[in-house]
């Protein structure tokens, strides 16, 4: 990865109970303990990279997150991405060693709460090897190339196959099927009985061709 445009760039540094207080949140409510400071990095939009403004995406906010052990919350991510309405990269930092995160973000059925549904991230690395890039003509564009980044089964199934939300769901049912077909081989390779393990097999076939045609979108 390399530095987002200088356009892009804000730079304020704010403590763990400074940030929190200002997304509004009580004393009680504030979730102390592993961060050492939140940097407000960027903020990405159709102004500071003279792209056009997205449909659906306005703004992407880019936060370095520093702790004091590696370690990530995603419930503390979540409060921060819910409490504010554009999507957010957050760069967790812990020495020299980066993990990006960024969630997939859709407003409720009234079109008001714009909140995660889930989130995609990177493993531990050097800042210089994150895979994050802009990319697109649009704030639309760029999000879902994001997206795509760190999740490349998002990239691999073509935008005819549907809207983002149709791309991200599959993209992970693809995931959960592998998840499982790769559990029925362990259960297989470990069961003693020819007739369970014939079964077993039958189920890993099936799910195999559902993954096969996935992966076909």
């Amino acid at each position: 990865m390399t530095e987002f445009p200088e356009s892009t760039r804000v730079g304020k540094v704010f403590s763990e109970s400074k940030f929190f207080r200002k997304l509004a949140m009580s004393k009680r409510q504030l979730p102390f303990g592993n961060i050492e400071c939140i940097i407000w990095r960027n903020k990405l939009a159709a102004s500071t990279l003279n792209v056009k403004g997205g449909k659906n995406i306005v703004e992407i906010q880019v936060f370095e997150v520093r702790l004091k052990t590696p370690k990530a919350s995603e419930s503390i991510l979540r409060i921060i991405d819910n409490s504010i309405p554009y999507p957010i990269i957050f760069l967790l930092r812990f020495g020299e060693q980066y993990q990006a995160w960024l969630g997939y973000k859709e407003t409720d059925s009234s079109g008001v709460s714009f909140s995660v549904k889930r989130y995609y991230k990177t493993d531990w690395m050097g800042f210089e090897d994150l895979p994050l890039c802009i990319s697109g003509l649009s704030l639309d564009e760029i999000y879902s190339n994001f997206l795509s980044q760190l999740n490349p089964e998002i990239k691999n199934i073509s935008e005819d196959g549907g809207s983002l939300r149709a791309r991200v769901n599959c993209a992970d049912e693809i995931r959960r099927l592998e998840t499982e077909i790769e559990r029925l081989k362990a259960k297989i390779y470990s069961e003693k009985q020819l007739n369970k393990q014939m079964k077993l097999n039958e189920k890993c076939k099936i799910l195999q061709e559902k993954l096969n045609n996935l992966k076909k979108l």
